[in-house]
């Protein structure tokens, strides 16, 4: 990540599993809008619904796979 900022972690959230459903995803989206810059969430996305991720500020930034 480009940033000149501090930034923290691992936090682990959400250890009992992945999503199970959409919404998850997307609270999770919404959640990061609420968190400070510094704070970033890996997703693990969700089959056929949502790709592996991170989430910082209410941004999702996709991994690149070949």
């Amino acid at each position: 990540m480009k940033t000149k900022r501090k930034v923290y972690g691992p936090i682990f959230i959400g250890a009992w599993g992945g999503y199970t459903k959409a919404e998850d995803v997307q609270m999770t989206l919404k959640m990061s809008e609420q968190l400070p810059a510094w704070f970033y969430i890996y997703s693990p996305g969700l089959a056929g619904v949502a790709p592996r991720s991170i989430m910082n500020q209410g941004k999702q930034y996709l991994f690149i796979e070949p």
